[in-house]
C-alpha cells in the first residue's frame, strides 16, 4: 500500500496520511499542521491519499517543505499534550509562565497560542517543556531534539559546533509505520483479517496484523484531542 512511497518523502508521507486517518470521527490537532490545515501545500488533504498526487507534484512540494516543515513535524513528538478547556490547577501547576495559552480578545475563553511553552530567563536562557515517549528509541529522540533546535533555537545565538542526527534507521521506522496504517485500513475496511483477500495481505499472520493494528493506532492517538 504504502511500498512505492520514495524514502525522501516518507516522512511527510507518515504525518499526511495519519493525520488523515485520526480526523475521521474524531477531532484532529490540525491546529499543529498549518500547511494541511490551511491546504497551502496539500488540497488534496484529507480527502484523497498523498500517493495519489502526481509524484512530480510531490517532488516540488517536498522542495518548498525543506524550509523547515519537515523540522516542525518531527520535533512534536516532544510537544506537551495539553488540550483545551484546561483547568486553572493545571495551568497554574505545568504552565504559569509558559506561553502556552491566551485569552480571546474580549476575554471570554482560554485558547491554545500554538507556540512551545517556554518560559523566557533572558535572552541566551530559556526553561523548555518537554514531552519523551520512551518507547522510542534513543536516535529517535535525538533527531527529534536536533529538530526541535533547527526550528526554535534563537537566532542570536547560532550552533558553534555542528551536530549530527544518528537516524540511520529512520527510513525504516516511518515505512514500517505507513505498512502499519495500512493494515489498520484493511482490517477496519474487511472487519477482520481473514476476510481480507490474498493479493491485499502484507502480513502471514494473526499476531502481524494486530501488531500493526496496535502500532497505528498508538499513533493515531497523537492525532486526537
Amino acid at each position: 500500500m504504502f511500498q512505492d512511497c520514495p524514502p525522501p518523502e516518507r516522512e511527510i508521507c507518515w504525518w499526511y496520511e495519519y493525520a488523515r486517518e485520526g480526523c475521521r470521527g474524531a477531532p484532529v490537532q490540525l491546529a499543529l499542521f498549518p500547511d494541511l490545515q490551511d491546504n497551502n501545500l496539500f488540497p488534496e488533504w484529507p480527502r484523497e491519499p498523498y500517493l495519489t498526487i502526481p509524484a512530480i507534484e510531490r517532488e516540488q512540494r517536498l522542495i518548498q517543505l525543506q524550509r523547515g516543515t519537515l523540522s516542525h513535524l518531527r520535533c512534536l513528538n516532544l510537544m506537551p499534550a495539553f488540550s483545551v478547556p484546561i483547568s486553572p490547577d493545571v495551568a497554574k501547576r505545568y504552565l504559569d509562565g509558559f506561553r502556552v495559552f491566551e485569552f480571546s480578545e474580549d476575554g471570554s475563553e482560554l485558547r491554545q497560542r500554538h507556540l512551545w511553552p517556554i518560559r523566557e530567563i533572558n535572552d541566551a536562557c530559556w526553561i523548555v517543556l518537554f514531552r519523551i515517549d520512551w518507547r522510542r528509541s534513543d536516535s529517535e529522540i535525538l533527531t527529534d531534539f536536533a529538530a526541535w533546535l533547527k526550528e526554535y533555537r534563537p537566532k542570536a545565538f547560532p550552533s558553534k559546533v555542528g551536530s549530527k542526527t544518528a537516524a540511520g534507521s529512520y527510513p525504516r521506522e516511518l515505512q514500517a509505520d505507513l505498512k502499519a496504517l495500512g493494515a489498520l485500513r484493511l482490517l477496519r475496511f474487511y472487519k477482520h483479517w481473514q476476510h481480507i483477500p490474498t493479493e491485499a495481505e502484507i502480513y502471514e499472520s494473526q499476531a502481524g496484523w494486530m501488531t500493526a493494528q496496535q502500532k497505528a493506532e498508538k499513533h493515531l492517538n497523537f492525532f486526537r484531542l
